[in-house]
């Protein structure tokens, strides 16, 4: 009978152990999904009317972003008050920034945001091996520009932890994007898997500077 119990708990720990690995996984995915969906080059405005254009620009004109990753996950303020308005995120049928009425799974995601539980670091190994790159991580969320230049860097991102719906077919996270003082922003992201892959749907942008 105390080897059948012990068993049964064995059991237990095991199958709670594998869903926490599922659940860091897909966190993984979502964190990744929209670190490559930031724009790391940025091409020059087009050539004025009465310029030659040419289709080959010169790449030492475009801006190019590298990004550094801050390490731990960051707490946000309350996301109560959330506004269930946000903008699509593909551009679609020539409607540019077109606003949607998000649906009430996602609007509660984004409101739960500000009550995570935010006392961990992100799995570097995991993420590095998502992005299939060697990511540069950082211990402070707003560097100064020696850190910056240290790093070559120009920007960081960081993300607070990422909210699922039951079934982890929605997700919800808060990121950060920091290029100076003057230039910073915070973003709610809401994504849905389709056909297993982590897509972006939605955004809004919650503070701006």
């Amino acid at each position: 009978m105390q080897l059948k119990c012990s068993y049964i708990i064995l059991l237990f720990f095991v199958i709670v152990s594998c869903k926490s690995n599922d659940v860091n996984r897909e966190e993984i995915e979502v964190i990744g999904t929209i670190y490559k969906a930031m724009p790391k080059v940025i091409p020059p405005p087009p050539p004025k009317e009465g310029e030659m254009n040419s289709e080959i620009r010169n790449q030492n004109e475009f801006l190019k972003h590298r990004y550094g990753i801050f390490q731990e996950f960051i707490s946000i303020q309350s996301t109560d008050y959330i506004s269930n308005v946000f903008h699509q995120h593909e551009y679609v049928s020539g409607e540019l920034f077109k606003e949607f009425q998000i649906d009430s799974i996602s609007i509660q995601l984004a409101r739960s945001l500000g009550k995570l539980n935010v006392d961990e670091h992100i799995n570097k190994k995991q993420l590095n091996d998502y992005v299939k790159e060697n990511l540069v991580y950082l211990n402070k969320r707003f560097p100064d520009k020696e850190e910056k230049r240290k790093h070559s860097i120009n920007g960081v991102i960081s993300f607070s932890k990422v909210a699922f719906d039951i079934e982890h077919r929605k997700a919800a996270v808060c990121v950060g994007l920091y290029y100076g003082k003057l230039s910073a922003s915070q973003t709610i992201y809401i994504l849905e898997k389709v056909n297993n892959v982590w897509k972006i749907k939605f955004t809004e942008v919650g503070e701006k500077s």
